[in-house]
């Protein structure tokens, strides 16, 4: 597809698809090992997390709710689709701030595609590209311009500012010029991230 926003007819063949599949556990999603103590340091933190992607939110619950971690929907405080907007759409995070109702400045937004990265950040929030093994290579110019993790352990749970300081300026000086690019997938299903604040 040349849009990450999908119609909602194939998002419903998808999720139907895929709910069968993890009700009658032909398929079991499976998470990093890092991924849920850190969520849960951050809920013990009295943080939110909410998940952000192309994939209906049904899409969303089921692989978090039949996972190899277990049930793991009740950590997230909200789940948002392309109902809100594409991920790729600084307004589509501005709207995600809106119903929340928590500042953009207080979301760390968690990507491994860089152009998301640019739309949250032109958004006013926080971000870090999270490159696991398989992932596509990022460019040098993101390296330099966005904070880069391989594993949830290296993230700055508090959120504060400086852990993202010059990085994040000069990826708001960009966002723009990198929103107007064509969008794209630039991995299977859809793109999409974690919010947490």
């Amino acid at each position: 597809m040349e849009s990450d926003r999908k119609s909602g007819s194939l998002q419903q063949l998808y999720s139907h698809m895929w709910r069968e599949a993890y009700k009658t556990k032909a398929v079991m999603s499976e998470i990093y090992e890092d991924v849920v103590p850190c969520i849960q340091d951050w809920l013990a933190q009295d943080m939110k997390v909410y998940v952000f992607t192309s994939d209906s939110v049904e899409s969303q619950k089921l692989l978090f709710g039949f996972s190899d971690k277990g049930d793991l929907v009740e950590l997230f405080s909200g789940f948002y689709d392309s109902e809100i907007g594409a991920t790729t759409e600084k307004d589509s995070f501005k709207a995600i701030a809106d119903k929340t109702g928590i500042a953009a400045g207080e979301f760390l937004y968690l990507t491994d595609m860089p152009k998301e990265a640019a739309a949250a950040v032109a958004a006013g929030m926080k971000t870090s590209l999270v490159v696991r093994e398989g992932n596509a290579p990022l460019s040098e110019d993101d390296l330099q311009r966005y904070n880069i993790v391989a594993t949830f352990d290296e993230l700055a749970c508090d959120l504060d500012e400086e852990d993202f300081p010059s990085k994040e300026a000069r990826t708001e000086e960009n966002g723009d010029e990198d929103e107007e690019e064509d969008e794209d997938e630039e991995r299977g299903g859809g793109g999409g991230g974690g919010l947490g604040c």
